[in-house]
Formats: structure tokens, sequence, C-alpha cells
């Protein structure tokens, strides 16, 4: 940026970024007016001067700017999508909602390809599979799979996501516009609605997914069902989302836990081909797939191997509260009642996309 710190205007831009995201506010503050000072056209330095204005109680100056921004940039209207959350849970100032589109913004635009899909759909499974096979026999966390793909030289940035935070929005603030991933790889991860169901029941009720939703639900699975905001409305209109928008993203790969289930190796192949990542061998697929075993990642998770919260019991005393949890297919008939299975079965016959018939699913 000047001869004093040798950065250029962008690598400024970014420290000024992570600075304010550490609430280092005023630091941030001095770097944005020196890069502005030189370009006053930067997006995220103009961004972040109508952050620092509204914490500096210029509130009429901050939203005049940051609707400049919105006018200049109008893309990023499609970035407010954890607005509706962010109200749901009594977090709806105007910095927080502004902050956090931002946020969401720089973090999407960092990433090549996204694993998407509804919660308990197997994405710990793969990701600990595809991170185990990225370490090739090296040490590391392998769960982290998008700091892992940030690290490694010529593989393209992986996240995986619930896309909308589908799971902890009432179902009429679901976002339906998926243009955001038309330049972006997507997988799109998928398992049948009746398990996913009955798995994220329990991640609802025992693993604080109700809580971070600002959601009071405390009924019986079979009131879940009908329940607006987690239950079986919100996986199914999230999965008719998605294949109203599958041909979106400039590619898409389609992949379902039953699958995965039924030929491991074969479906972490083609995956590692789509995504471009190196080939390592069949050996190190077959090791990753190992390593990755139900009774392995059990252990994982009670023992908290990785000492990582993405998989740490959350109560080690109940074994509904685990993440790792049964991964059967088809356990649903286990915790639901004839009627509750006639009543699911109807649910999904008559809105489930036509698409899930390939899937097996309808």
């Amino acid at each position: 940026m000047n001869a004093e710190n040798n950065l250029s205007l962008d690598q400024a831009a970014t420290l000024a970024l992570q600075k304010h995201l550490a609430g280092q506010y005023q630091e941030s503050a001095d770097i944005v007016e020196a890069i502005l000072k030189q370009n006053n056209s930067m997006l995220i330095p103009l961004y972040l001067r109508a952050l620092h204005l509204y914490l500096a109680k210029n509130e009429v100056e901050a939203k005049n700017l940051m609707n400049q921004i919105d006018q200049a940039m109008p893309e990023l209207q499609k970035f407010h999508y954890k607005q509706s959350l962010l109200e749901q849970q009594d977090l709806n100032n105007w910095f927080t909602i502004q902050n956090t589109r931002l946020i969401e913004f720089c973090q999407f635009n960092n990433v090549e390809c996204f694993i998407i899909s509804y919660p308990k759909c197997g994405r710990t499974w793969l990701r600990m599979m595809l991170g185990k096979y990225l370490l090739n026999g090296q040490e590391g966390d392998p769960i982290e799979l998008l700091n892992l793909t940030n690290q490694l030289k010529d593989v393209p940035t992986t996240e995986l996501s619930h896309d909308d935070y589908p799971m902890w929005k009432h179902i009429d603030k679901m976002e339906t516009d998926k243009s955001i991933y038309q330049n972006k790889k997507v997988v799109w991860l998928a398992r049948d609605p009746r398990d996913a169901f009955v798995s994220y029941y329990f991640q609802h009720t025992k693993r604080e997914d109700g809580k971070r939703a600002n959601d009071d639900f405390d009924g019986s699975m079979g009131d879940f069902l009908t329940h607006p905001i987690g239950g079986l409305p919100s996986i199914i209109k999230f999965y008719n989302i998605w294949a109203k928008n599958l041909q979106v993203p400039k590619k898409t790969f389609v992949l379902t836990y039953e699958k995965i289930h039924e030929a491991p190796e074969a479906m972490l192949k083609a995956l590692i081909e789509f995504l471009g990542y190196p080939n390592y061998g069949d050996e190190a697929i077959h090791a990753a797939v190992d390593y990755c075993q139900f009774d392995n990642m059990k252990k994982i998770e009670e023992q908290n191997l990785l000492n990582n919260p993405r998989l740490k019991a959350a109560d080690g005393q109940d074994p509904e509260a685990f993440k790792v949890r049964k991964g059967k297919v088809g356990g649903y008939t286990e915790y639901l009642n004839d009627q509750e299975i006639t009543q699911m079965e109807e649910y999904i016959q008559s809105h489930l996309d036509p698409f899930y018939k390939q899937l097996g699913y309808l």
C-alpha cells in the first residue's frame, strides 16, 4: 500500500477485513482510510467504512454510504439470505445484518466448490473421507476441509454448506434464488428425507439446533413432522428448491447418502474426479474410506480424538445426542408409529419434486 509496509491495495484491503473481523475496528478503520485516499471506489474498504461509521454513531452517513454500495453492486443483495434468520434470532440491528452479509459475501467468493446438503445427510462422513484422502498419510485434522483445500497447492477450495441455513429458518423464509452459484461447482448431497427427518429431529432437540434457531419446540418426533422450522416441510422444500436449481451451477454432481453406503470407494473416487483433486491412487481412497468407517467415526466422537467441536459428543450419556448416531439406511421405521409413517409418506408423495423419483425417494 505504501513504502512503509509494501502492501498492495488488495493486500491492505484483506488486512483491513481481517482486523475488522477480529474486532480490531480502529486498526481496520485506519487501514481503510489509507486505502481510500489512493482509491476511493474499492468495494471492501467502502463497505468497512460504512460499518465503522455506524459504530462511530454516524448512522445516517453509514446507511447512505451502504445504499450507494448496494446500487453500485446489486449482486450484494443476494448475500442477505441470513437476514431473516438473524431477525428470528433477535439479532436484527443494522450493523449485525450488514456485517453478516459482508462475511457471507467474502467467504463465498473464496470458495470454488461447494458440497451442499440439508443437515444429517452424511456431510460429516463425506468431509472426513475427503480430508483423510487429501492428507494422504500426513498428520492433520481431516474434518477441516476448507482449511486443507486452502493450504494445499493445486487443490480447489472446497466448503461444505447447508447453503441457506434452511434448518434454522421458518419455512416461508427460505431463499429460492441460487444464482450466486452460477460460477461454482456444486455437489448436491441428498438423503432419503425419511431418515434425514428422524436424524435431524435429534439434532434439533439434543444438539442445540433449536436454540440456534431461537425455536422453543419441545414436542415429540410426531409433532416435528409438521413443525415449520427444521421439520419435514423444511426438508422437502429445501430439496425441491435445489431440484429446480441443479442447472444453475457451472457443474453439478448429484450424490446420495445411500449410494455412498452401497459403494463408498467408487463414490469417493467419482467425487474426487469431479472436484478436481489430485489423483493419489486407489490405496489412498481405500485408506480414507477405511478410516471413516462407522465404528471409527463413533470412537473419534466419543473420545473427542480430533479435539474438534464439529465431531464432539454433546452428551456422552445419550446415544441419540451423538453426531455419529446410527448411520443406517431406512432406520426411520424404528422411531415412528404406523400412523406417523403414513402421515410422512403422504406428505412426501404429495410434495416432493418428481426429480427425486430417480433417487428412490418416491
